[in-house]
């Protein structure tokens, strides 16, 4: 299971990074 976390948290920062999100303010904290 650690594993599958792991793959899927590094997925999803990498679609943060590459998003246009990370340029607006951060209304959200992770």
């Amino acid at each position: 299971m650690d594993e599958v976390y792991c793959y899927f948290f590094c997925l999803y920062s990498s679609v943060i990074d590459a998003s246009p999100i990370r340029r607006l303010p951060t209304k959200l904290s992770w």
